[in-house]
């Protein structure tokens, strides 16, 4: 699984790949949310184990890269274009901390559920992180359009091409 490559998008519409990010995030979150039930009804099978490895190494690695891409390009260049964000970038900027450590929390469960060391999903740390993620990209994503429409393509090509530099190792 290419966690970086998606057909749909690529780093010279860097809108596309923060919006083709969020997809993904939303995709994990639903597999998040159906993890308790599934661990109560099958254990941790094969398939828990498999969407556990996939959501793990996405918000281990993906997730941390696309906030860097946000805080690092994306908001200054919002501040500057759209002053009126400021409020959100602020809240959206502080809740990236609040999503790291929400994420610590529950990657150490998902470590321990993958090891054997537990055996109980707690459903209630997964419906704290994935609601705010909901509620995270509810509020960027109308930002991302207005964004776009609003930075001139020469600074938006520059923040595709540091994006693509993050992901080069």
């Amino acid at each position: 699984m290419d966690l970086f490559n998606t057909a749909s998008a690529s780093f010279d519409e860097p809108v596309s790949m923060l919006l083709a990010c969020h997809d993904k995030v939303k995709r994990f979150c639903r597999q998040l949310n159906a993890l308790p039930a599934h661990v109560a009804a099958h254990g941790m099978d094969a398939a828990a184990q498999q969407a556990v490895v996939q959501i793990r190494r996405y918000f281990n690695q993906a997730a941390p890269l696309h906030h860097l891409d946000e805080e690092a390009d994306f908001f200054p260049l919002l501040r500057q274009y759209c002053p009126e964000a400021a409020a959100d970038l602020d809240f959206l900027q502080a809740q990236h901390d609040v999503l790291h450590q929400t994420w610590a929390k529950l990657d150490a469960h998902l470590q321990a559920l993958a090891s054997g060391s537990l055996n109980i999903v707690d459903a209630d740390l997964i419906a704290r992180y994935t609601g705010l993620y909901a509620q995270h990209t509810a509020i960027e994503e109308p930002w991302f359009a207005r964004g776009q429409a609003a930075i001139d393509a020469e600074k938006m090509a520059a923040i595709g091409k540091n994006m693509a530099a993050r992901r080069k190792v």
